[in-house]
This record gives structure tokens, sequence and C-alpha cells, in this order.
């Protein structure tokens, strides 16, 4: 099954809005599921991105941030 998840932030700086897409996008793809995660570049780090093969991110240019609020 192909999984679309979209989450504002991917980064595990941002606490539990991260972790959840995280968690379950691990267990999914032991499950043999295709994970692609849609989100905002704010603060991305490639090594958590790396921590979850097998699942595509794409992250989208955030334009502005400011006294928290992002525009992506």
């Amino acid at each position: 099954m192909k999984i679309l998840q979209v989450t504002a932030f991917f980064s595990p700086i941002h606490g539990g809005s991260a972790e959840v897409p995280y968690r379950l996008s691990r267990e999914l793809v032991k499950k043999e599921h295709h994970v692609t995660i849609y989100t905002s570049d704010y603060k991305l780090g490639r090594e958590y991105l790396d921590s979850v093969p097998g699942v595509t991110v794409r992250a989208f240019k955030t334009w502005l941030s400011w006294a928290n609020f992002y525009l992506t």
C-alpha cells in the first residue's frame, strides 16, 4: 500500500509532531508499505532522514520563519 504522511516538521528537535510520523513510518516500512512524507525543510537533519530507510521524504522550502510562524 502507498501511504502519504504530511507533517509541518520532521526533525527530533520538534518533539512529538515529528516523532509520531517517524515511528509510524518505521513500522509501516517493516510491513512492506511504501511510505512518503511531505514536510518543510525547517531544521531538517540528514541523520534523521537516513535513520528511516525505505521512507521517501519530500521537503518543501520554508520561505519564512518568524515568531513561531512558518510559511512553506
